[in-house]
């Protein structure tokens, strides 16, 4: 079964990256062929008449098992999505989803695994009361006891720039530990249109800051001391 028979069955791919810095000689005969072979890309995707959704467990060879374009794009093709470094447990996040009538308020969903069997543990919302448009959910990252999860329209200090939340887990029971913002927030800066977590540090991606040139965009990292960032 190629990659577009899989496409075609599957309703959700997990991409694995490539370890390139690990790999031999002759493990592949070369990227562009493997990119050919097995590839994520938007005209792969485009091909099929379906709605599917593309998980990626951490850092990735954009341009290789998948392009960038799939990656980041808005069209329905990428999705928020973490998994733990164990695979017992995955944050999907539905930046679109309205809350309590709330349109485009958005929400994160968490899931753990027994065996085979996968059960819903939470939906993390952002602060009450909700607004329209926030689109929290748009990105997740999954680490230990902790999620973040971004919100890329929120309003706090100016329109669309953006926010991100930590939520930690005790038990089965997620509460919310923390809400990040940027140290200079500025019109859609669009602050938690990514964002990552490693270890007691998170990165926050701003894809339209300002602070470089125009919209050059820039990331921010937040380190935890106990229940602080």
């Amino acid at each position: 079964m190629d990659v577009d028979q899989v496409i075609e069955w599957a309703d959700a791919l997990n991409v694995l990256r490539i370890q390139r810095e690990r790999m031999g000689r002759g493990l592949v005969p070369s990227i562009r062929e493997y990119r050919s072979f097995f590839g994520i890309t938007s005209e792969r995707l485009k091909k099929h008449s379906k709605e599917i959704v593309i998980m990626h467990p951490g850092p990735m060879n954009r341009g290789v098992e998948i392009d960038g374009e799939v990656a980041g794009d808005e069209s329905g093709y990428w999705q928020g999505v973490s998994m733990n470094g164990d695979g017992s447990r995955v944050a999907i996040g539905a930046w679109k989803n309205d809350v309590n009538s709330v349109s485009n308020a958005g929400s994160a969903y968490v899931y753990v695994r027994d065996g085979t069997t996968w059960s819903q543990q939470t939906i993390l919302y952002a602060d009450t009361p909700h607004t329209a448009n926030d689109y929290f959910g748009v990105s997740v990252s999954l680490y230990g006891e902790y999620a973040a999860v971004g919100a890329f329209y929120e309003d706090d200090y100016a329109t669309d720039s953006g926010s991100a939340y930590i939520f930690k887990r005790t038990g089965t029971s997620w509460s919310k530990q923390a809400k990040l913002n940027a140290s200079d927030p500025g019109n859609e800066d669009y602050f938690g249109y990514g964002i990552s977590m490693y270890g007691n540090f998170v990165a926050v991606g701003a894809k339209y800051d300002d602070d470089a040139a125009t919209n050059a965009g820039a990331v921010y990292i937040f380190k935890r001391s106990d229940t602080s960032w």
